[in-house]
This record gives C-alpha cells, sequence and structure tokens, in this order.
C-alpha cells in the first residue's frame, strides 16, 4: 500500500471544490446571468445517470465513477465551450484534460489514482454501455439546461437540439430527449397545485 499523505489528498478536495466556482461556458455569448457550475452539472448528470441505468439496465457504479470524474480536468482547464474548441484539434484537448486530470490524481493512493483515469479513458472513448449511458447522460443534462434556459427568455437555444439527437446513444436517452424538447421546468411543482 502506498504510503498516504492526507494533506495532498485535502488539496485534492480543495481542487474539486473549485469546480463549484466555475461557470459552464457554453452559454457565455448568450447572455445568461446566472450559468450553472461544473460542479451541479455534474449533480444533475448523476441523477439522470441513475435513472438511465435503470432503464438500460447498465451498472450504476461504473456509470456513476464515468459521470463523477468526467470533467475533474476542467479545474485547471476550465471549461471551453465550442468556439474556443474550434482552436484545438480533438486530440489536443483530450491530452489537455487527461494530462490535468493525471496531475490531480498523482498525489492519491495510486490505486484510486489508476481509477480515475480508467474512468476517464473509459468515458472519453465510449468503450461500453456504461460509457454510453455516462455520455447521454451528460447530453441530457445539458439540454434540460438549455431547454430551462429557453423557457426563461433566452431565444438562441433551439440550435442546441438541431442536432443533438445524433449524440445520443441509448434508445431511452433519445425518448427522454423527445421530452426535454417539449418539457416545462415548473411542471414537478405547477401539477400539485391543480
Amino acid at each position: 500500500m502506498d504510503k498516504i499523505d492526507y494533506n495532498k489528498i485535502v488539496d485534492f478536495f480543495f481542487e474539486v471544490g473549485a469546480l463549484k466556482n466555475q461557470s459552464r461556458t457554453g452559454y457565455l455569448h448568450e447572455k445568461v446571468e446566472h450559468k450553472e457550475s461544473i460542479a451541479s452539472h455534474i449533480l444533475r448528470a448523476l441523477q439522470i445517470g441513475e435513472v438511465l441505468c435503470y432503464l438500460e439496465e447498465a451498472d450504476e457504479l461504473t456509470v456513476k465513477n464515468l459521470i463523477l470524474y468526467h470533467d475533474n480536468g476542467e479545474a485547471r482547464i476550465t471549461d471551453l465551450h465550442k468556439l474556443a474548441q474550434k482552436y484545438f484539434s480533438k486530440d489536443q484537448l483530450h491530452k489537455a484534460e487527461l494530462e490535468a486530470l493525471k496531475d490531480q490524481v498523482k498525489n492519491l493512493p495510486s490505486k484510486l489514482g489508476e481509477k480515475i483515469i480508467k474512468s476517464f479513458l473509459s468515458y472519453e472513448n465510449c468503450d461500453s454501455l456504461e460509457a454510453e449511458v455516462a455520455r447521454d447522460a451528460d447530453t441530457l443534462e445539458l439540454l434540460v439546461t438549455v431547454r430551462e434556459y429557453e423557457l426563461i427568455g433566452h431565444e438562441n437555444f433551439s440550435f442546441w437540439f438541431d442536432d443533438a439527437e445524433k449524440y445520443l446513444k441509448t434508445d431511452s436517452a433519445k425518448k427522454l430527449f423527445k421530452n426535454i424538447r417539449v418539457g416545462k421546468f415548473n411542471n414537478w411543482w405547477i401539477d400539485k397545485f391543480k
């Protein structure tokens, strides 16, 4: 077993805490005042992933690990929106996120760090049903957020839905996508008053 440096583990906790303070940047040019944090995106993606696991009969723990760590590198390199990504190859982006993640976990116990890196690579390579479910959960979370922004008056978001379905892999995610597209963010509580 590794010699454990508890101070370095606590440093890791503080670093991932930075994800609570970093906004997702995809909406940067849309004048959204209260953008979601990367951490809040991960939280809802985890919950969507749980539902998709049930619907697709995927392994929950694997899916949760894939979702949990897929954006960790953004604590160091930020969340690059699509326009910014245009100036980097997919390989460059992947390498940057992977290197950031490796640096993040290098002071954790080695088996844990290896597990986190393996989860990230599986997510990136989309090499299993669980990776497909995790990626679908990530995409659906983005689309739910975009739909919320549409419903509060942001008009330039419909293009996000134009080709989104082609990125979804599972049947359940495709069915949920159709409902998200027409969903209302306040039905869950307004229906209680009818």
